[in-house]
């Protein structure tokens, strides 16, 4: 089934508003207001934070639940999404990193695929998901 699943893809997508929020708060316009933008460009880093640690513990239940042997390579692989995260979040150039960040995840996910029996739609979702918010973190880091 290379369908994504409506309920998946729908929550998925509400989990990129954030980040059009901060993509928002990123172009300062004017008659938001100086502090609605910073808010909106603050919460839209963060959240884009959070949904980067949230894959890293999609990794790691692929890596403990569907792999035959548990290995302390992926395992600790599954924590650098999380570590990733803090670093960027606390750095001026956030946005830059956080991106590097959701496309190291989606590698490490297109390995996983080739070896794991991950839904076949799991990849399809994670590609279409992860280009749009690199392409907000990209414009937030443009913009601010």
């Amino acid at each position: 089934m290379k369908v994504i699943p409506k309920p998946v893809y729908f929550v998925g997508l509400l989990g990129l508003l954030p980040a059009i929020a901060g993509v928002v708060g990123s172009f300062n316009f004017s008659h938001l207001g100086e502090e609605i933008n910073h808010f909106l460009y603050e919460f839209g880093l963060l959240f884009s934070a959070l949904i980067l640690s949230f894959l890293g513990g999609c990794i790691f239940i692929f890596e403990i639940l569907l792999k035959p042997k548990l290995e302390l390579k992926g395992i600790a692989l599954s924590m650098v999404p999380t570590i990733w995260a803090i670093i960027a979040i606390n750095s001026p150039i956030s946005s830059f990193l956080l991106a590097i960040g959701f496309l190291a995840a989606l590698e490490r996910e297109r390995i996983l695929v080739r070896n794991l029996k991950l839904p076949a739609w799991w990849l399809k979702m994670r590609l279409q998901l992860t280009s749009l918010m690199v392409f907000a973190l990209i414009l937030m880091g443009f913009n601010e």
